[in-house]
């Protein structure tokens, strides 16, 4: 003797079904839409785990940030920012950090602008959010050293 299922048995049958009859309305399809929508924007402004580390000196501010990505990689970013009078005779700058276990150096010419960007990544350790990040600037025979403390984001 063969059994008949009913919805009562299997609820997602019924499930199934209403969206097969509503998706002929357009009304399933827009709301489906709009859900997916929502997910996908609060799904990148939830990222707890992005942290920024801020200091400054007496001529320079400095802003380092870890951003996470979606495949658990990162990006590191030291953006230094020159306070002073007059950015057009700065000239050659060279810089280094340490935000353990990373480090970095650089070395442009500043050329009027008031900032310098530094970007490396990858999926290795990053700092922690009690760490010092420690800057060295030096520039024209001045030399400067910033710590960065942690924000969250």
């Amino acid at each position: 003797m063969m059994k008949y299922v009913t919805y009562m048995e299997f609820p997602a049958f019924y499930y199934i079904s209403s969206l097969i009859r509503f998706a002929g309305e357009g009304i399933f399809i827009k709301g489906a839409l709009m859900g997916l929508f929502m997910v996908i924007f609060l799904a990148g402004c939830l990222n707890d785990n992005d942290m920024a580390f801020t200091g400054e000196s007496q001529n320079w501010s400095a802003w380092y940030e870890v951003s996470h990505t979606i495949d658990d990689n990162h990006t590191n970013t030291l953006t230094l920012t020159y306070e002073g009078d007059d950015p057009a005779h700065v000239g050659f700058v060279k810089y280094k950090y340490a935000a353990a276990p990373r480090e970095g150096s650089g070395e442009t010419e500043l050329s009027g602008r008031r900032e310098i960007v530094h970007q490396s990544g990858g999926n290795g350790a990053i700092p922690l959010k009690d760490s010092i990040i420690e800057v060295t600037v030096e520039w024209n025979g001045h030399k400067e050293e910033l710590k960065l403390s942690a924000n969250k984001k």
